[in-house]
């Protein structure tokens, strides 16, 4: 889409949820200005594009909407979703009265086209390939933030090439024992060394960081307090952000439907890059190769004494044997 001026940045915030003991973080944009009727018209072309079905052909009952609305009345009156709408209203309440600058700059919308639903897309339909055009040549450093990370093999080689070319490229996921779906994590191990021995700094989210109140502020902008992160989004050069549902895996590039925002912005480009320059260590596991070539992974304890982990932290036993089998299937494309 037609570069276009309109507000982001200085208004992203973290999002944090909890649901049966899971902890999500996640980061997100408030957008005003020219870009909101184009975000208007591609929520109108996905509502009206043949992936859609009417109310009627999925609830039972011929479309009653009894059970449906007594359900989200239910959801509405529970304490997770009083915290997540105190949350947003929170949000809204602070730009509302002053409290939130909005940081005016040029932004593009960039999503899938909703023929990819029907499975039907041209590769010039998907945003993977608009988003590889519009974001052009990485001159210095990409710092990318990915809930669920595969990037296959040509991920894997364009990660390798920029750091080889001497971009530096920092990633943050999961790591095992912080992820919801296992299985993403068996697609991400398997292009593990191959980033590293490129020089890929890998950084892996570890399980309740354990940082204090304040620490965790430095963290902000990575929408990350040692919880699980959900958050997808990445800074090119500290000039450039997006701020999306894309993760860097075949699902979001292949299979879902997704959206973004790509931001001209140094400063919010600079906050998230700033996550990867010391308090990250803190909070997440950074794998490595040893001199024997065997996967090690590093740890910041909380009193700031280095921990070397010769095994991958929470990999039991059988996790291992779960990982090993996934490995060999062809099921990457549905990860």
């Amino acid at each position: 889409m037609a570069r276009q001026r309109s507000s982001a940045g200085g208004i992203s915030a973290t999002k944090n949820s909890e649901t049966a003991g899971a902890f999500y973080k996640d980061m997100d944009a408030l957008a005003i200005g020219a870009v909101v009727p184009d975000a208007a018209a591609v929520f109108d072309q996905y509502w009206n594009s043949g992936s859609v079905f009417a109310v009627e052909t999925v609830i039972d009952g011929g479309g009653d909407r009894t059970g449906f609305d007594a359900r989200v009345t239910e959801v509405r009156q529970s304490d997770e979703a009083r915290t997540l709408l105190g949350d947003l209203q929170s949000s809204a309440a602070r730009y509302a009265g002053g409290g939130l600058v909005p940081e005016w700059t040029r932004v593009q919308l960039v999503a899938d086209d909703p023929v990819k639903g029907e499975g039907i897309a041209s590769r010039d339909q998907l945003m993977i390939s608009r988003l590889g055009k519009i974001l052009g040549e990485v001159r210095t450093r990409l710092d990318l933030v990915s809930a669920y990370f595969i990037p296959g093999k040509p991920g894997t080689e364009y990660f390798i090439g920029l750091a080889r070319s001497g971009v530096r490229v920092n990633i943050l996921t999961n790591a095992m024992n912080t992820t919801d779906v296992l299985l993403v994590h068996t697609g991400y191990t398997k292009y593990r060394r191959e980033l590293l021995r490129a020089g890929v700094n890998l950084y892996e989210l570890k399980l309740r960081g354990g940082v204090s109140p304040e620490s965790d502020l430095q963290l902000m902008p990575l929408g990350l307090s040692g919880a699980s992160l959900h958050a997808k989004t990445f800074a090119i050069d500290d000039e450039r952000v997006f701020i999306g549902s894309f993760n860097f895996d075949p699902r979001s590039a292949l299979l879902n439907c997704e959206m973004g925002l790509l931001i001209d912005s140094p400063a919010m480009a600079r906050q998230i890059s700033a996550g990867f320059e010391g308090p990250l260590a803190r909070v997440s596991y950074r794998p490595a190769l040893g001199g024997d070539n065997r996967m090690v992974w590093q740890e910041t304890d909380a009193s700031g004494k280095p921990v070397i982990w010769q095994q991958e932290p929470g990999a039991s036993w059988l996790k291992q044997v779960m990982l090993a089998i996934v490995g060999v299937l062809p099921v990457e494309w549905m990860l």
